[in-house]
């Protein structure tokens, strides 16, 4: 159909230095992610993560620091308050002084 010098003859001469190019790009692309999944795992675990269960682990400690910094109610205010008191760590008037502040923010 085509002859040598036709569009065929341009095609058969492509044909491979494209597949050619085509195969090192991939290659170099399957190094590279392997390469980058090494590394981060090498990280991750240097880290103290387990690279198989690192977002859940992250996602838990990040759920516990939430969890640590919402405000204290009242209650529980009070209590720790109790606790100083007891432990005489704080003064009669201190506890006076910080008790009547809490209520008065209720």
């Amino acid at each position: 159909m085509f002859n040598q010098d036709g569009m065929y003859g341009q095609m058969a001469f492509w044909f491979p230095i494209l597949t050619g190019i085509f195969i090192i790009l991939f290659v170099l692309a399957a190094v590279f992610i392997v390469v980058s999944i090494v590394r981060n795992s090498a990280t991750a675990r240097r880290q103290g993560y387990d690279p198989m269960t690192m977002q859940t682990d992250i996602v838990g400690q990040f759920g516990q620091n939430l969890r640590a910094s919402a405000p204290k109610t009242s209650q529980e205010r009070l209590d720790e308050l109790e606790a100083l008191r007891t432990s005489q760590k704080i003064t009669s008037t201190e506890y006076d002084d910080a008790r009547a502040r809490i209520l008065r923010e209720l």
